[in-house]
């Protein structure tokens, strides 16, 4: 199936062969994050400012918790879904929807979605910061100060974080210390997300402004 966020605050799950409906879920506001889909549950974020967890099959919901408007992209691993808000990051049960922790900024978390690697969570914020915190604890491990706001998301490989920033510029840190290993500054802001290649990355997220498809592979 592919699962579609809209504006009319509806997430469409579709059959991928043949577009055919298959369920939509109502939230109270539209939906500007793209969905992930893991373990047989959609993950998405609403407008309206609260998390969603349904079923991928059947579209019933499975939980949600508040967590204030959102526009990023969620992030599951090890039982665990991450996603940014304009308030903070947060990181729940995958299965239950429970608090586990919360990570505030010095600003809104916009477009950025985390991406998740070896025990680290990656993402930035619009106070200018790149920012890499333990994925069980919220512990920070550290951050890197850029030149303006980072709408980016991060793509982590083979022990680099690549990011984009306000300031125009692309940095690729250190995965490990944040140390800065070099930029390259290109002609306008990069809202755009890096993407290392070809590379065995991990993952990476997708950070964009309006929701993005997933597909979830044919099943009974």
């Amino acid at each position: 199936m592919v699962y579609v966020g809209c504006d009319d605050g509806k997430l469409y799950a579709l059959n991928a062969a043949s577009g055919a409906f298959k369920w939509s879920y109502l939230t109270g506001d539209r939906i500007e994050s793209s969905p992930t889909v893991v373990n047989g549950t959609v993950y998405v974020a609403s407008s309206d400012g609260t998390f969603y967890a349904l079923n991928a099959r059947t579209g019933v919901l499975k939980w949600s918790y508040f967590i204030y408007r959102s526009v990023s992209s969620p992030a599951v691993a090890n039982g665990v879904v991450y996603v940014a808000s304009l308030a903070a990051l947060y990181a729940l049960d995958a299965a239950t929807g429970a608090f586990k922790w919360s990570y505030a900024t010095g600003y809104m978390i916009t477009n950025s979605s985390p991406a998740v690697v070896n025990g680290f969570v990656y993402f930035g914020s619009y106070d200018n910061k790149v920012y890499a915190l333990d994925a069980a604890t919220g512990a920070l491990k550290w951050e890197y100060l850029t030149g303006a706001g980072i709408k980016s998301s991060p793509a982590v490989a083979n022990g680099v974080v690549y990011v984009g920033s306000g300031d125009g510029k692309v940095y690729a840190l250190d995965a490990a210390t944040g140390a800065l290993k070099w930029n390259y500054t290109t002609g306008y802001s990069i809202d755009s997300s890096s993407l290392p290649w070809p590379t065995a990355w991990s993952m990476w997220g997708l950070g964009m402004a309006i929701s993005t498809s997933w597909m979830l592979p044919p099943g009974p």
